[in-house]
């Protein structure tokens, strides 16, 4: 018996090897420790994190930097999840996502979003704010068996591995590995990881609820986005030798990802028979090192050319490029109720921020590069190029709203909301010349009746908001379109003698803004598409806004662009750019605002979220949110020489430096 077990022993060592070290490199010395969820996820972050170099590209993502337009003809693979996805205790080049696109370069572009810590809502929420704005062919969120973990998620008192026991023994090793997997799988103790798992998965309606909850919402976004949607389940790395406990773990995942509609690629095959420490990023550390990645890789590898045909995967072939681009230039915001002024480049980068002296609610880039704007506090502004104001008129009868319209003259038309007549707010249209002085003015008493009540008419201070103008602009020949959002309606003023000659929208529209008249005197516009009877927020039955061109002769609407269930319960505009593009600015998107170019078939060609936070009205509560009132595209970023590429700047020489 002694000479056998001898025999063995010497054979399991001749064809085992030891636990390799971790193939990690020296760090710089005085990096900073990255701490935090937050400082995983912030642009250029650069520090250690788990022993390893961290380092994220301007998106906050542990990768390369990608283009938010798609320069080349790749096939976009987005990749969320938790520390595997991210790649704890790895080289960014030994992860699975950068192995994969190693792989399949030039043809697939994989990006690596994920986040160490996250878990299945905080992962679907990463790629429907980050994500979807790279425009992608497929999102793969990458499971693995603590994502359930969070609100009531029952822990055990112990709930660590240690499957190998540290002995020198190789036969003791193999016994013991053996024995606690059959323990484990059959036998589990009440304390132990296995308990803790089936008590949380087949036991914890809640838990488990919440997770399918978040795989609904995985596939509503992807659905939203024209994408396939696949769940990736990661192994555990424990017992990979034998009696591996955690296959029922995987098949309940699988099974729930595919009663969805979701793809599922599965990876444990790749592990099993292999030796488990081996395979992890250090001694005490399970997360997978490159060897382990390169499976994960080999694994997505397979399952990506699984995919059904309706996925668009085709290794090896490039990408057919829409023929539509975005077009050139900055996009300018300026956050509700803040003080800040930003331009955006194609990254969705704010490239140049101005400060004003006063908090704004919208602003318009004039031709002459000033910044008009109405204020916060209801005052009509404008600044230079410094920021520093050249002209500014307020009213001591009530206050200028919306948007505001600076005419081919020079003269500037404003709505201006006056005090409350009797049980309700009264409104005028006044133009005022340069210097000042009112030039024509506009009263709706003498043209509308008050008693004519929109549908889902709103109050302001106590007082009926009877019209709510938002929006002046001009037709060809001088008349005024004005939009009167508490009517969901659009009228024609003749100008100047003030007579109404055209409305429309009363069963069209849902508080609309932004109205314009563009090329043939068309009209477009962004209408919300609220409807009070669907519940606060439209969240009972869902509401969509959209973009719409219309045209006054026929009264019919000739192009439209919407998403499903992507709503914006205020603010918004579209504005028809020179490349025949158009941008529509969903403004109060929660919990960001969210800019879209569409070509004329309504194909996406660009898209972001407001990058800059701001406080907003104690109307809509506390929480900082990202919320713009319209968005402008121009070519030029006055008082720099920063343009777009070779867009001309107006009042600049040829070098390009402003006089």
């Amino acid at each position: 018996m002694a000479l056998g077990l001898a025999a063995g022993e010497l054979a399991l060592r001749s064809i085992r090897t030891g636990d390799p070290a971790p193939n990690r490199k020296a760090l710089p010395p005085d990096l900073p420790k990255l701490e935090g969820l937050a400082a995983l996820t912030e642009p250029h972050a650069r520090g250690d994190f788990g022993g390893v170099l961290y380092e994220s590209n301007r998106q906050g993502m542990r990768d390369r930097h990608h283009p938010i337009v798609r320069e080349t003809q790749t096939y976009r693979i987005a990749l969320v999840g938790d520390s595997f996805t991210m790649g704890d205790g790895v080289a960014v080049e030994d992860t699975y996502a950068h192995q994969l696109e190693e792989r399949l370069a030039p043809h697939v572009e994989v990006l690596n979003l994920g986040v160490s810590g996250f878990d299945t809502r905080a992962s679907v929420e990463r790629f429907e704010t980050v994500g979807v704005l790279f425009d992608p062919d497929l999102v793969v969120y990458g499971w693995t068996l603590n994502d359930l973990e969070g609100e009531g998620y029952r822990k055990t008192e112990a709930g660590t591995w240690d499957d190998q026991p540290e002995t020198s023994w190789e036969l003791g090793r193999l016994f013991a590995n053996t024995w606690n997997a059959v323990r484990d799988r059959y036998f589990p103790g009440p304390d132990s990881l296995i308990h803790e798992l089936r008590e949380n998965y087949f036991r914890n309606p809640p838990v488990w609820e919440r997770f399918t909850d978040q795989l609904d919402r995985l596939r509503r976004v992807a659905d939203r986005a024209g994408v396939c949607g696949v769940v990736f389940l990661h192994p555990f790395l424990f017992h990979l030798e034998f009696g591996h406990p955690f296959h029922e773990f995987y098949d309940a995942a699988e099974a729930a990802a595919k009663a969805r509609g979701l793809q599922t690629v599965r990876s444990i095959d790749r592990f099993l028979g292999r030796r488990s420490r081996p395979l992890w990023a250090a001694a005490n550390d399970p997360h997978p090192n490159a060897e382990g990645h390169a499976l994960l890789a080999d694994a997505l590898e397979s399952g990506l050319d699984a995919l059904p045909a309706r996925c668009g995967y085709r290794p090896g072939q490039p990408r057919a490029l829409a023929e539509a681009r975005p077009g050139d230039g900055y996009t300018l915001i300026a956050p509700v109720g803040s003080d800040r002024v930003a331009w955006i480049d194609r990254d969705g980068r704010a490239v140049h921020e101005l400060r004003l002296a006063r908090k704004t609610d919208v602003v318009e880039q004039l031709p002459s590069g000033n910044l008009l704007t109405v204020g916060a506090d209801g005052g009509l502004y404008e600044y230079d190029a410094t920021g520093a104001e050249v002209w500014q008129r307020a009213s001591v009868w009530g206050r200028f709203h919306g948007t505001v319209h600076r005419s081919s003259r020079g003269s500037t038309f404003a709505p201006l909301r006056r005090g409350a007549r009797r049980s309700f707010w009264t409104e005028n249209i006044v133009e005022f010349h340069r210097n000042g002085l009112v030039a024509w003015q506009w009263n709706a008493l003498d043209h509308l009746d008050p008693d004519d009540r929109g549908p889902h008419e709103r109050s302001f201070k106590g007082f009926r908001d009877w019209l709510h103008i938002n929006s002046i602009d001009e037709f060809s020949d001088g008349d005024l379109l004005v939009s009167l959002r508490n009517l969901n309606r659009l009228i024609r003023i003749d100008y100047p003698s003030g007579d109404i000659v055209w409305q429309w929208g009363d069963d069209e529209l849902g508080h609309q803004h932004g109205a314009s008249v563009i090329a043939g005197d068309r009209v477009l516009l962004f209408d919300n598409g609220f409807d009070s009877a669907r519940g606060k927020g439209c969240r009972d039955t869902p509401c969509r806004s959209r973009a719409l061109e219309l045209d006054p002769a026929t009264d019919r609407t000739v192009w439209s662009y919407g998403r499903p269930r992507v709503f914006s319960l205020s603010f918004g505009n579209a504005e028809r750019l020179a490349n025949g593009n158009t941008l529509v600015v969903y403004g109060q998107k929660v919990p960001r605002a969210l800019i879209v170019e569409v070509s004329p078939d309504g194909e996406v060609v660009w898209q972001t979220h407001s990058p800059i936070d701001a406080p907003v009205p104690s109307v809509f509560g506390p929480e900082p949110r990202a919320w713009v009132y319209r968005a402008q595209r121009v070519a030029w970023i006055p008082g720099r020489t920063l343009r777009y590429q070779d867009a001309p700047v107006p009042g600049t020489g040829a070098n390009g430096v402003e006089p």
